[in-house]
């Protein structure tokens, strides 16, 4: 029987009941799969909620994590500048510590000549004091002789008169002696109490405040002379721009602080009187270079030594084939194995520190002035001349890449030291 046939049996009544069956099946099968869906659609809800939950956990703990990072990149930028800053002051002290032990050192050496002068001077009172002590016995003798009636002969007249005068020119000598010693013992008290200032950490005393001061009217007119003869100096130089040096304008202006040797306030000077370029340089010749000498106030002699012509001429060439060179590279070559930038460093002793275990600038700026000192006496006595107490902070400056700062500080030093 097929399915057709089996319909076709059935009554009406067979037909009713058949469909109500049907439709209370499908109620009972709707019904219970509703049951099914409504009790697995609250188990969703439920885990979805659980997830919910937990997404909103995360996300506030993210919240706070994200805030707490940029706290601590905050944090580690305020400590990177105030390491940098920290790093800036170290070598700011050391550079100060350097000069401070330099000036102690030329002090006790002034204190040592002004004791050797006071010891002189002493010796020189106290010969006086002995002639001063024979003139005075020959000159009662001779009272004595002339109070007793005896007649003094024409020489012995002469000799009283010249041994008189010459008393009076030893006491006026001996005044003059203990007036000088007087002052030299102050001036070496004065010494001492900076050196003892230095020594016991007071304040820093700048370069050039330690002389012995002469009197106000000697100063004042040496310096009326040294204005004057710098204002002469300053117009000749002036006088031989456009003839012996070529013109030039400071729109044109060169780094003129390449030039080994000169700093800002030496490069300043320059373009005060009117030298701003590489080519001005090049052409100084001998009188020029005496006469900007005098003009700048520089040290004489020092613009031939470190051949300010020679630098600026192939400074020259530099600036018209390749001006992109003319950088603190091209002076500083970023090799950290060359020793030989640091000022007072040659190739001989460069080889005797690397030698000794000192191979870049790192080693160097880490060890001791004083271990630097004992390598060059185990060296030979070649090089017991040298002082390495510079090294180490331009080995210092050439690590951090501080090539500006380097470059001002070996034109201020003089064959690694400070002058």
């Amino acid at each position: 029987m097929d399915l057709s046939t089996f319909f076709d049996a059935f009554t009406s009544e067979d037909s009713t009941v058949f469909m109500v069956f049907n439709i209370i099946f499908f109620l009972f099968g709707f019904i219970l799969a509703w049951i099914l869906w409504g009790g697995r659609v609250r188990r969703l809800r439920n885990e979805l909620k659980t997830v919910q939950d937990k997404a909103y956990g995360t996300e506030a703990e993210l919240t706070v994590a994200r805030e707490q990072i940029e706290a601590n990149k905050k944090t580690l930028l305020e400590w990177k500048k105030n390491t940098d800053q920290a790093k800036g002051d170290l070598q700011t002290l050391q550079l100060a510590h350097d000069r401070l032990r330099t000036q102690c050192r030329a002090l006790e050496e002034k204190n040592g000549q002004l004791n050797e002068m006071v010891e002189s001077y002493e010796s020189n009172i106290e010969v006086l004091n002995e002639q001063i002590v024979g003139l005075r016995t020959q000159n009662t003798l001779l009272s004595s002789e002339q109070q007793q009636g005896t007649s003094l002969s024409e020489d012995a007249v002469d000799g009283l008169a010249e041994m008189q005068s010459s008393y009076n020119a030893t006491i006026r000598r001996m005044a003059a002696f203990e007036e000088k010693l007087q002052q030299l013992e102050n001036d070496n008290q004065s010494l001492r109490s900076e050196i003892d200032d230095i020594k016991g950490g007071g304040a820093p005393l700048e370069l050039g405040a330690i002389a012995v001061e002469q009197p106000a009217s000697v100063e004042d007119d040496a310096t009326e002379s040294e204005d004057a003869a710098k204002q002469a100096a300053r117009l000749d130089v002036q006088a031989a721009i456009g003839t012996k040096i070529p013109k030039a304008k400071a729109k044109h202006q060169d780094d003129l602080k390449l030039i080994n040797g000169i700093g800002p306030f030496i490069e300043n000077q320059l373009n005060e009187i009117g030298i701003y370029t590489y080519e001005q340089v090049a052409s100084f010749d001998k009188e020029l270079i005496e006469r900007i000498t005098i003009a700048i106030g520089f040290f004489p002699g020092r613009i031939l030594r470190d051949d300010w012509v020679g630098q600026a001429g192939r400074l020259a060439e530099i600036k018209e084939e390749h001006p992109d060179a003319l950088i603190s590279q091209a002076v500083f070559p970023n090799k950290p194995s060359d020793l030989k930038i640091v000022e007072g460093i040659g190739p001989k002793i460069e080889k005797v520190l690397k030698k000794a275990g000192i191979k870049t600038w790192s080693e160097l700026a880490g060890t001791n002035p004083d271990d630097l000192k004992e390598i060059l006496l185990q060296a030979g006595d070649r090089y017991r001349m040298h002082t390495p107490t510079t090294w180490p902070v331009q080995a210092q400056l050439a690590l951090d890449g501080e090539w500006a700062r380097l470059k001002e500080y070996q034109d201020y030093l003089k064959g690694g030291r400070e002058e």
